[in-house]
């Protein structure tokens, strides 16, 4: 019987990654950090609360209705844009031509 098998461990199998977990563990972290920053600061914790708050109540509906609108105005807008191509590539080349660079008048150096 061979000494040195009998004598080396049995490696373990290595286990699957099954699932990134890097945004839970910065998430516990923060929550330590904070729970540590509110031992030192009084009233941190409720005035985070009621910081969410008001940002659920006042940011959450503007941002709907942004959605709407910009869901409205989209198909017209894109409907515009295709018309004016189709209408600038009819009427010629489609590239318009570079302004000349603004020049000033000649200061005398002397």
């Amino acid at each position: 019987m061979d000494r040195s098998a009998a004598t080396t461990p049995a490696r373990a199998p290595a286990p699957a990654r099954t699932q990134y977990t890097g945004l839970m563990n910065a998430g516990a972290g923060t929550g330590l950090a904070l729970v540590q920053l509110s031992a030192y600061i009084p009233g941190l914790l409720p005035t985070l609360a009621l910081l969410a708050v008001f940002a659920v109540v006042l940011v959450l509906p503007l941002m709907a209705i942004g959605v709407a609108a910009a869901l409205a105005a989209a198909p017209p807008y894109a409907l515009w844009r295709l018309a004016t191509r189709g209408r600038r590539r009819s009427s010629g080349s489609g590239v318009t031509p570079a302004p000349a660079p603004a020049v000033g008048p000649a200061r005398d150096v002397s």
